[in-house]
């Protein structure tokens, strides 16, 4: 029994005993760069206005689709420089006022902070805010861009273009 005690005792006071243990640290930096990425569904609308003269607004196409993708705050912007130009006659204008725009999401609105719910026209040389928001899923967030044109008979016929330039920035 004396012996069974001291095997016991023994076997308890060896695990009690272990190698000093050494302990050294290693610290892991990298830097994450602000990633932003857009993507507009399309380069151009073309619209066939009907020779029947209507007041009032003309929905142009179905919306355009931008899909945003950021790590940052941002800012989306759409800029027309110029009114619409006459491609036929040069002198000939039409106010890029004319061209109103509104935006909505297609699914989830948790990372906006502001869309463009109304109508709103466009002003020569102003960037004018579609929407704003913060980091995206990683799949990106998706606008959808709505355009309708205002005619008159005040504007002189012709095909006329007008370039807008869609900018993301990071925002605050």
């Amino acid at each position: 029994m004396k012996r069974n005690i001291f095997i016991i005792v023994f076997i308890l006071m060896c695990r009690g005993v272990s190698p000093a243990q050494v302990n050294s640290s290693l610290t892991i930096d990298f830097k994450n760069p602000a990633l932003m990425s857009m993507e507009i569904d399309r380069a151009q609308i073309s619209v066939q206005l009907t020779k029947n003269f209507a007041s009032g607004p003309v929905a142009l196409s179905s919306p355009v689709l931008v899909t945003i993708k950021s790590n940052v705050q941002w800012a989306l912007t759409a800029t027309a420089n110029t009114d619409f130009l006459c491609i036929d006659n040069a002198l000939n204008t039409i106010p890029c006022s004319q061209l109103e725009f509104k935006s909505r999401l297609s699914g989830s609105t948790e990372n906006v902070r502001e869309q463009q719910e109304e109508y709103l026209s466009f002003a020569k040389g102003q960037a004018m805010t579609i929407a704003r928001g913060d980091a995206t899923p990683n799949e990106g967030l998706h606008i959808l861009v709505e355009y309708r044109l205002v005619t008159n008979l005040k504007n002189p016929a012709g095909n006329y273009s007008l370039p807008l330039i869609f900018s993301l920035s990071p925002s605050q």
